[in-house]
């Protein structure tokens, strides 16, 4: 009896801890463990406005002003100046649709790496999600965790390709980079997470080109309204739109 005692409080010092910790083995099971968080709690609706500020050789050289709103995990609208003057694009389906005046000018099939992770991922079923990034160039067999100023980042991808950071304690996407086929490095960081309902938001988002900043966005008037119009997504009604 005292031998399985002994068997048994070994087993809760020595294993326990481990199972407890269930290290992650891949990106599948991250994006997983991150829907396992939040799909019961993270907001459907969202709209703002938007700084949108470029740059170039790291001095700003122009500003705009987008009106954005979302759909969570359906899509995304922007619409650039004046709301009800037609321009702007459409995210929709995986499919970007580019309008001018309230015409439709251009439209490609388009994975929207930064929607994905940093809002559909709470949303969208794992296998949809897992899906779409596999598409966009992320290798989810590679996973390992980073250290930056003290916190602790789940880094997903390869690092000569593309590649992920997640913010392990609150499961936040904070940064993408990608190696493009011209040589050149893109790095993307959503920046200044507070707190949305029962969800995150990042009102700072920063480009960048080679080191150096290309864009940022400034989002303000932040809203999660109960609801949209449920024409919100579609083509037809993109010129009139407004919320």
């Amino acid at each position: 009896m005292k031998y399985l005692f002994s068997i048994i409080l070994i087993s809760i010092i020595f294993v326990t801890p481990i199972s407890a910790k269930q290290e992650l083995k891949s990106g599948d099971d991250l994006v997983h463990k991150m829907y396992d968080k939040y799909h019961t709690k993270w907001y459907k609706n969202l709209t703002f406005k938007q700084r949108t500020i470029f740059y170039k050789n790291n001095e700003q050289v122009r500003e705009e002003l987008w009106h954005e709103a979302m759909q969570i995990p359906e899509g995304l609208i922007i619409k650039f100046g004046k709301i009800k003057e037609g321009n702007g694009l459409l995210f929709k389906n995986d499919t970007m649709t580019v309008f001018q005046n309230g015409e439709k000018t251009s439209q490609s099939r388009r994975v929207h790496d930064l929607l994905v992770l940093g809002f559909s991922i709470y949303s969208d079923k794992p296998e949809v999600t897992i899906s779409k990034l596999k598409e966009v160039g992320f290798d989810l067999t590679k996973i390992k965790t980073e250290k930056i100023d003290g916190n602790t980042y789940y880094v997903v991808g390869d690092p000569a390709k593309k590649r992920f950071w997640i913010e392990a304690k609150n499961l936040l996407f904070t940064k993408v980079e990608t190696h493009n086929s011209n040589g050149s490095i893109s790095i993307t960081e959503f920046k200044d997470y507070e707190k949305l309902k029962k969800g995150w938001i990042a009102p700072i988002v920063n480009f960048y080109l080679n080191g150096e900043i290309t864009m940022k966005e400034i989002y303000y008037d932040i809203k999660v309204p109960k609801g949209l119009p449920k024409n919100l997504l579609e083509e037809a009604s993109f010129k009139k739109m407004t919320w």
